[in-house]
């Protein structure tokens, strides 16, 4: 079972906050203009949305929002979850993200995505 240890949380998080184009795009999102989404069709391919259940900056009552913004999408929502699926449930973000990407994804198919039996971080939102 993977874990995230704390100090690769903080180190990754640090990071982030390091990262020249942080502020603006912080400022972007909190005083730009809202995100338009896209029309059903008007992307290359469609758009998976994974959302984790226990997500504390995307609440889980926006995915309504998120569904309509991006016409025709398809939520995944990650159990045990927070802002970070990759994080907390990496197994299954890999497979979401290979699965929404591949050929059968391209041809508007996919398979269903099972949960494995236990994966929990040591860092989770709560």
């Amino acid at each position: 079972m993977p874990r995230l240890l704390r100090s690769q949380a903080l180190a990754e998080m640090r990071s982030y906050a390091d990262a020249p184009s942080f502020d603006p795009l912080l400022h972007s999102l909190v005083f730009g203009p809202e995100q338009l989404g896209a029309a059903a069709g008007a992307t290359r391919g469609p758009i998976t949305i994974g959302w984790g259940r226990r997500d504390r900056v995307c609440l889980p009552r926006q995915t309504a929002r998120a569904l309509q913004r991006f016409a025709g999408a398809r939520m995944h929502r990650f159990e045990r979850c927070g802002h970070f699926p990759h994080w907390d449930q990496p197994a299954e973000a890999t497979r979401l993200i290979l699965q929404s990407t591949g050929a059968s994804a391209r041809n508007g198919t996919t398979d269903a995505i099972e949960a494995p039996p236990s994966e929990d971080a040591t860092w989770q939102a709560h």
